[in-house]
């Protein structure tokens, strides 16, 4: 059995030039040249992912619902390497017409959660989580499989730690679990075109009422320019052209304490 399946990887992987384990760093910002689109670009993490990204001088695409969200990011960038697009990633039809001349760096930031236990959801909230957290993005990247391919690109699956850890909220967390398995489903389907997925899984990144109640390590939630810069990260190719099939958590250790309270520590401000 063990031989028949070692067959089988190499007959399906083919094997490629080693390169060299050194690569010098870019004299220029990580993405120049590069596209990158951002679904659910428009939020508060999507928009810090979109800041980062046009800092590192990639041409940037945003697509999101929300007509008010894409004017106010607009506004505040004020880039022309920037663009934006109104369209509801649960809009099959309108995902097919997408009409897009490249995609380099493609991020899945777009999602809803209903914050409901097991005794009060519906039917109703759990077929949206499922079309808006899981086949929406599967949609859209068979979209865009051929621009990824052009040039070996990057994929990158915004998640949560609640994809492992207990939530409360059943049909997010399901919905989280799915999407970690579709990273690594994913990253096998594209290694033969050179494509690398990933995941990253945040953990509390918006201060709020219940962030004074969890304890992180830290002592604060995670400011989403540190999303942001993670995104950075799995999508070079100068830091991570290794690295597929993984799932990155930037929590401030909420997850170690699987999101309960083992001890109170005031909160900082810096980042």
């Amino acid at each position: 059995m063990m031989k028949r399946l070692t067959s089988y990887f190499w007959r399906t992987r083919p094997i490629r030039a080693v390169e060299p384990i050194y690569r010098p760093a870019p004299t220029t910002a990580f993405f120049a040249g590069q596209t990158a689109v951002i679904a659910g670009g428009a939020g508060k993490i999507g928009a810090a992912i979109t800041r980062e990204l046009l800092g590192q001088d990639s041409d940037v695409i945003v697509i999101d619902r929300c007509a008010d969200a894409l004017w106010s990011l607009a506004d505040a960038e004020a880039n022309p390497r920037l663009r934006t697009i109104q369209l509801d990633l649960t809009d099959a039809e309108g995902v097919r017409k997408l009409d897009l001349q490249a995609c380099d760096i493609l991020v899945l930031a777009a999602g809803v959660q209903f914050e409901t236990d097991l005794f009060c959801d519906t039917d109703k909230q759990w077929s949206d989580s499922f079309q808006t957290n899981i086949l929406a993005p599967a949609r859209l990247t068979r979209t865009l499989i051929p621009h990824l391919k052009k040039n070996g690109g990057s994929i990158i699956m915004v998640t949560s730690i609640h994809a492992m850890l207990p939530s409360r909220w059943a049909n997010y967390g399901a919905a989280k679990a799915a999407q970690a398995a579709m990273v690594r489903e994913w990253a096998v389907d594209l290694a033969p075109h050179d494509i690398r997925v990933n995941a990253i899984a945040p953990g509390w990144v918006h201060p709020d009422d219940q962030v004074s109640k969890l304890s992180l390590l830290h002592g604060r939630p995670v400011p989403p320019e540190y999303i942001g810069r993670a995104v950075t990260f799995l999508a070079s190719e100068y830091f991570s052209r290794f690295t597929t099939g993984s799932v990155l958590t930037v929590d401030a250790g909420a997850s170690l304490y699987g999101g309960r309270v083992p001890f109170d520590r005031p909160a900082r401000n810096e980042t």
